[in-house]
């Protein structure tokens, strides 16, 4: 079954401090800088038959990168809330979606509060609600 993910990642300056994280991360990403302006994003490290990644840098807060896994909906679960712990150890606000091959929403992971604050540039780009915790 196929799986298709969005993620949203309030990241001004890019995804610089993600590095060490990543390491735990369950799906093979790795930060990468960017030679269009300088961030750091996130590139998938090998050819993977089980998901696809992409994801290119921007000039705006929010960084964006979607694809697909490839397998059961659990399965697919489980890395992107692998993904998500990684970021959210590295203090990224994020949101992420999941939906089937039907183009159902199925998973929503949000992690917009850390230590207890909602900066409002997050707010005013919908990262402030928080429906599924991490």
């Amino acid at each position: 079954m196929e799986n298709h993910f969005c993620v949203e990642i309030y990241a001004p300056d890019g995804l610089s401090g993600i590095e060490a994280p990543l390491d735990s991360c369950a799906m093979p990403l790795y930060a990468y800088v960017s030679g269009y302006n300088g961030k750091v994003i996130l590139r998938q490290r090998l050819h993977d038959s089980c998901m696809c990644w992409e994801m290119d840098s921007s000039d705006e807060d929010i960084m964006f990168a979607s694809g697909s896994t490839f397998g059961t909906a659990s399965d697919a679960e489980v890395k992107l809330r692998s993904l998500s712990e990684c970021l959210t150890r590295a203090g990224f606000p994020h949101q992420i979606l999941m939906d089937d091959c039907e183009g159902l929403l199925t998973t929503r992971i949000d992690c917009s509060i850390l230590d207890g604050l909602i900066h409002p540039e997050q707010a005013a780009h919908g990262l402030a609600e928080v429906e599924v915790g991490c």
